[in-house]
């Protein structure tokens, strides 16, 4: 989901050693609040469960198959899995497609089913840490957004009780 930014929001994202980028990350994964979206510890720790079974399963026995290209003798390790069950485990309540999102670039789409190699496996393992690193960086971080969501006004860190008291979280 991208946002819109006022020039204040931009000037603020300098200051406060947040990236423009960062924004989206907070506002796929952050939780609504009445002035916006924050970006909490139980969110982090929701992503980097979702990261974790999206590898498990990757990883998993049932999931590898050994495949032969085009008649010849080399034969090549993949894991092959399920599109549905991929959006069965990983779609949960309070999921998002961003995690869909990053595999497709490193997996080959094939009618029912998502094929990758092992260094594809390795590759998209070190994004997603990158994504939970950044995350976890961004913890407490509120992006202001107006009342429909869609421009971001301010950015900041709230302390602990102005998230308690005007936010009602803790």
């Amino acid at each position: 989901m991208s946002i819109l930014k006022t020039n204040h929001f931009i000037q603020r994202c300098g200051q406060r050693s947040v990236r423009e980028s960062d924004v989206d990350l907070v506002v796929e994964f952050g939780t609504p609040t009445d002035r916006g979206f924050l970006l909490i510890r139980k969110d982090v720790r929701f992503v980097e469960s979702q990261c974790n079974l999206l590898m498990k399963q990757l990883l998993s026995p049932k999931s590898q198959s050994t495949v032969t290209s085009d008649g010849s003798r080399k034969s090549k390790k993949v894991a092959v899995i399920e599109k549905q069950r991929v959006k069965t485990h990983i779609g949960q309540p309070n999921s998002n497609d961003y995690l869909f999102d990053l595999l497709e670039p490193f997996a080959t789409s094939m009618e029912n089913f998502y094929v990758l190699t092992k260094q594809n496996i390795i590759e998209l393992e070190r994004k997603l840490k990158k994504l939970i690193d950044r995350l976890t960086k961004l913890q407490t971080v509120l992006v202001v957004t107006t009342e429909n969501g869609s421009l971001a006004k301010t950015v900041f860190r709230p302390t602990k009780e102005q998230r308690r008291r005007k936010l009602g979280l803790g």
